[in-house]
Protein backbone atom coordinates (compact mmCIF):
# COMPACT_ATOMS: atom_id res chain seq x y z
CA UNK A 1 0.00 0.00 0.00
CA UNK A 2 1.23 3.44 -0.91
CA UNK A 3 1.78 6.16 1.60
CA UNK A 4 -1.30 8.06 -0.01
CA UNK A 5 -3.38 4.59 0.63
CA UNK A 6 -2.33 4.68 4.15
CA UNK A 7 -2.82 7.70 5.89
CA UNK A 8 -5.99 7.36 3.93
CA UNK A 9 -6.60 3.95 6.26
CA UNK A 10 -5.73 5.63 9.58
CA UNK A 11 -7.99 9.20 8.20
CA UNK A 12 -11.11 6.56 7.99
CA UNK A 13 -10.30 4.48 11.07
CA UNK A 14 -9.81 8.02 13.23
CA UNK A 15 -13.59 8.77 11.64
CA UNK A 16 -15.31 5.57 12.48
CA UNK A 17 -13.32 5.72 16.35
CA UNK A 18 -12.70 9.39 17.58
CA UNK A 19 -16.32 11.11 17.80
CA UNK A 20 -16.16 14.21 20.09
CA UNK A 21 -18.95 15.83 17.78
CA UNK A 22 -22.12 15.07 19.77
CA UNK A 23 -22.19 17.72 22.65
CA UNK A 24 -19.78 20.58 20.70
CA UNK A 25 -22.05 20.64 17.83
CA UNK A 26 -24.86 21.44 20.14
CA UNK A 27 -23.10 23.66 21.55
CA UNK A 28 -22.53 25.54 18.24
CA UNK A 29 -26.18 24.91 17.21
CA UNK A 30 -27.60 27.25 19.91
CA UNK A 31 -24.28 29.72 19.66
CA UNK A 32 -24.33 31.02 16.51
CA UNK A 33 -26.86 33.52 15.20
CA UNK A 34 -28.93 31.50 12.86
CA UNK A 35 -29.56 35.02 10.53
CA UNK A 36 -28.65 34.00 6.90
CA UNK A 37 -25.46 35.00 4.91
CA UNK A 38 -23.31 33.25 8.37
CA UNK A 39 -20.17 32.55 7.12
CA UNK A 40 -18.03 29.65 9.66
CA UNK A 41 -14.22 28.49 9.00
CA UNK A 42 -13.97 24.89 10.82
CA UNK A 43 -10.34 25.34 12.07
CA UNK A 44 -8.63 21.54 11.93
CA UNK A 45 -12.00 20.14 10.25
CA UNK A 46 -10.53 16.60 9.97
CA UNK A 47 -13.60 14.16 7.89
CA UNK A 48 -16.08 16.97 8.54
CA UNK A 49 -17.55 15.70 11.80
CA UNK A 50 -19.05 19.39 12.27
CA UNK A 51 -18.25 21.57 8.52
CA UNK A 52 -20.93 19.28 7.07
CA UNK A 53 -23.62 19.48 9.67
CA UNK A 54 -23.26 22.77 9.74
CA UNK A 55 -23.25 23.09 6.15
CA UNK A 56 -26.80 21.39 5.91
CA UNK A 57 -27.97 23.26 8.62
CA UNK A 58 -27.61 26.36 5.88
CA UNK A 59 -24.27 28.27 7.01
CA UNK A 60 -21.58 28.96 4.37
CA UNK A 61 -18.97 26.89 5.54
CA UNK A 62 -14.89 26.61 5.23
CA UNK A 63 -12.91 23.53 6.31
CA UNK A 64 -9.27 24.18 6.85
CA UNK A 65 -7.06 21.07 7.38
CA UNK A 66 -3.17 20.10 6.98
CA UNK A 67 -4.53 16.62 6.34
CA UNK A 68 -4.72 15.73 2.61
CA UNK A 69 -6.17 12.30 3.53
CA UNK A 70 -8.97 14.21 6.22
CA UNK A 71 -9.67 15.94 3.73
CA UNK A 72 -10.25 13.57 0.69
CA UNK A 73 -12.71 11.73 3.55
CA UNK A 74 -14.64 14.51 4.08
CA UNK A 75 -15.23 15.75 0.15
CA UNK A 76 -16.62 11.93 -0.26
CA UNK A 77 -18.82 12.55 2.74
CA UNK A 78 -20.07 16.16 1.99
CA UNK A 79 -20.69 15.20 -1.75
CA UNK A 80 -22.45 11.85 -0.35
CA UNK A 81 -24.51 14.26 2.08
CA UNK A 82 -25.64 16.91 -0.41
CA UNK A 83 -23.31 19.46 1.31
CA UNK A 84 -21.38 22.59 -0.83
CA UNK A 85 -18.44 22.81 1.44
CA UNK A 86 -15.41 24.96 0.36
CA UNK A 87 -11.98 22.33 1.50
CA UNK A 88 -8.69 24.11 1.73
CA UNK A 89 -5.48 21.98 2.85
CA UNK A 90 -3.24 24.56 4.97
CA UNK A 91 -1.56 24.57 7.94
CA UNK A 92 -3.78 26.36 10.65
CA UNK A 93 -1.19 28.50 11.81
CA UNK A 94 0.07 29.58 8.23
CA UNK A 95 -3.23 31.01 6.61
CA UNK A 96 -3.31 33.74 5.44
CA UNK A 97 -6.90 35.11 4.51
CA UNK A 98 -9.34 38.57 4.55
CA UNK A 99 -10.84 38.66 7.76
CA UNK A 100 -14.25 37.33 6.23
CA UNK A 101 -15.68 34.99 8.76
CA UNK A 102 -18.33 35.36 11.41
CA UNK A 103 -17.14 32.55 13.56
CA UNK A 104 -14.51 30.57 13.49
CA UNK A 105 -14.74 26.95 15.28
CA UNK A 106 -12.47 24.28 16.01
CA UNK A 107 -13.15 20.81 17.62
CA UNK A 108 -10.23 18.21 18.92
CA UNK A 109 -7.46 20.41 17.00
CA UNK A 110 -5.42 22.98 19.16
CA UNK A 111 -4.26 20.22 21.56
CA UNK A 112 -2.19 18.85 18.91
CA UNK A 113 0.32 22.32 19.27
CA UNK A 114 3.06 20.98 21.90
CA UNK A 115 4.12 24.67 22.74
CA UNK A 116 2.40 27.67 23.55
CA UNK A 117 4.04 29.26 20.71
CA UNK A 118 2.65 27.49 18.31
CA UNK A 119 -0.76 27.32 20.16
CA UNK A 120 -0.59 30.95 19.91
CA UNK A 121 -0.16 30.91 16.36
CA UNK A 122 -2.74 29.08 15.43
CA UNK A 123 -5.69 31.04 17.70
CA UNK A 124 -3.56 34.59 16.25
CA UNK A 125 -4.64 32.67 12.57
CA UNK A 126 -8.43 32.70 13.89
CA UNK A 127 -8.22 36.02 15.01
CA UNK A 128 -7.32 36.89 11.11
CA UNK A 129 -9.80 35.64 9.91
CA UNK A 130 -12.27 37.04 11.96
CA UNK A 131 -14.96 39.65 11.02
CA UNK A 132 -15.16 42.43 13.93
CA UNK A 133 -16.59 40.96 16.81
CA UNK A 134 -16.78 37.64 15.05
CA UNK A 135 -16.63 34.75 17.42
CA UNK A 136 -13.59 31.83 18.13
CA UNK A 137 -15.60 29.16 19.29
CA UNK A 138 -12.94 25.93 20.46
CA UNK A 139 -13.05 22.96 22.11
CA UNK A 140 -9.69 21.95 24.49
CA UNK A 141 -9.45 18.57 26.48
CA UNK A 142 -8.06 18.87 29.90
CA UNK A 143 -5.29 17.31 31.89
CA UNK A 144 -7.94 15.46 33.52
CA UNK A 145 -9.44 13.88 30.44
CA UNK A 146 -5.88 12.61 29.39
CA UNK A 147 -5.65 11.44 32.50
CA UNK A 148 -8.84 9.28 33.04
CA UNK A 149 -7.50 8.54 28.75
CA UNK A 150 -4.63 7.03 30.48
CA UNK A 151 -6.14 4.90 33.15
CA UNK A 152 -8.53 3.08 30.71
CA UNK A 153 -7.52 -0.05 29.28
CA UNK A 154 -6.49 -0.39 25.22
CA UNK A 155 -9.03 -0.92 23.35
CA UNK A 156 -9.10 -2.05 19.51
CA UNK A 157 -12.17 -2.90 17.31
CA UNK A 158 -12.63 -4.18 13.34
CA UNK A 159 -13.44 -2.06 10.50
CA UNK A 160 -14.61 -3.50 7.57
CA UNK A 161 -11.96 -6.20 7.44
CA UNK A 162 -9.37 -4.58 8.76
CA UNK A 163 -8.41 -4.63 12.61
CA UNK A 164 -7.18 -1.45 14.97
CA UNK A 165 -6.00 -1.61 18.39
CA UNK A 166 -5.93 2.42 20.15
CA UNK A 167 -3.47 3.11 22.80
CA UNK A 168 -3.24 6.12 25.00
CA UNK A 169 -0.09 6.98 27.06
CA UNK A 170 0.11 10.25 29.08
CA UNK A 171 3.74 11.88 30.24
CA UNK A 172 3.21 15.11 31.88
CA UNK A 173 1.10 17.22 30.03
CA UNK A 174 1.22 15.41 27.08
CA UNK A 175 -1.09 12.33 25.66
CA UNK A 176 0.64 10.41 23.02
CA UNK A 177 -1.83 8.07 21.44
CA UNK A 178 -0.82 4.99 19.14
CA UNK A 179 -2.94 3.96 16.72
CA UNK A 180 -2.21 0.54 15.42
CA UNK A 181 -3.83 -0.73 11.76
CA UNK A 182 -3.46 -4.37 10.81
CA UNK A 183 -4.99 -4.66 7.32
CA UNK A 184 -5.92 -7.67 5.30
CA UNK A 185 -3.82 -8.94 2.65
CA UNK A 186 -5.23 -10.80 -0.21
CA UNK A 187 -3.78 -13.91 1.34
CA UNK A 188 -5.75 -13.25 4.87
CA UNK A 189 -2.74 -12.09 6.50
CA UNK A 190 -2.48 -9.04 8.09
CA UNK A 191 0.17 -6.31 8.11
CA UNK A 192 0.68 -4.01 10.79
CA UNK A 193 0.50 0.17 10.41
CA UNK A 194 1.11 2.41 13.18
CA UNK A 195 0.49 6.15 13.62
CA UNK A 196 1.53 8.18 16.61
CA UNK A 197 0.17 12.19 17.67
CA UNK A 198 0.47 14.21 20.33
CA UNK A 199 -1.44 15.96 22.33
CA UNK A 200 -0.84 18.55 24.99
CA UNK A 201 -3.11 19.92 27.78
CA UNK A 202 -3.02 23.58 28.88
CA UNK A 203 -4.38 24.87 32.44
CA UNK A 204 -7.10 27.72 31.86
CA UNK A 205 -5.04 30.35 33.02
CA UNK A 206 -2.71 29.70 30.03
CA UNK A 207 -5.31 30.04 27.21
CA UNK A 208 -6.68 33.05 28.56
CA UNK A 209 -3.25 34.58 28.39
CA UNK A 210 -2.35 33.11 25.31
CA UNK A 211 -6.19 34.82 23.36
CA UNK A 212 -5.75 38.19 25.41
CA UNK A 213 -1.93 37.94 23.31
CA UNK A 214 -3.54 36.91 20.47
CA UNK A 215 -6.13 40.26 20.69
CA UNK A 216 -9.35 38.54 21.85
CA UNK A 217 -11.14 40.89 24.85
CA UNK A 218 -13.86 39.24 25.77
CA UNK A 219 -13.40 35.39 26.65
CA UNK A 220 -15.81 32.81 28.29
CA UNK A 221 -15.24 28.94 29.25
CA UNK A 222 -17.72 26.08 29.18
CA UNK A 223 -17.76 22.83 30.23
CA UNK A 224 -18.79 20.17 27.81
CA UNK A 225 -22.61 20.63 29.26
CA UNK A 226 -23.03 24.20 28.22
CA UNK A 227 -21.98 25.08 32.19
CA UNK A 228 -19.30 27.41 33.41
CA UNK A 229 -16.59 26.04 33.17
CA UNK A 230 -13.71 24.88 36.28
CA UNK A 231 -9.97 24.05 35.94
CA UNK A 232 -11.39 20.59 37.27
CA UNK A 233 -13.76 20.07 33.72
CA UNK A 234 -12.22 17.15 31.63
CA UNK A 235 -13.45 19.47 28.89
CA UNK A 236 -13.80 23.18 27.98
CA UNK A 237 -15.35 25.19 25.37
CA UNK A 238 -14.21 28.60 24.39
CA UNK A 239 -15.96 31.54 23.33
CA UNK A 240 -13.70 34.15 22.10
CA UNK A 241 -14.96 37.71 20.78
CA UNK A 242 -12.66 39.20 18.28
Amino acid sequence: MNQASEYRKFAEVYDNVIDQSKNFLLFLKNLIDKSSNVKIADLGCGTGKFTIPLALQGFEVTGFDSSQEMLAVAKRKAEQAGAKICFQESLIEEINQAKEFDYVVSCDCLNHFLGESSLLNAISSAKSLLKDNGKFVFHLCSKKYFQANDREENYGGRIGQDYFLWEDKLNKDVLEITLSIFEKQKDNSFVKREAVVRQKAYPLKTVFSLLKKAGFEKIQVFNEFGEPGLEEDEQHYFVAKA
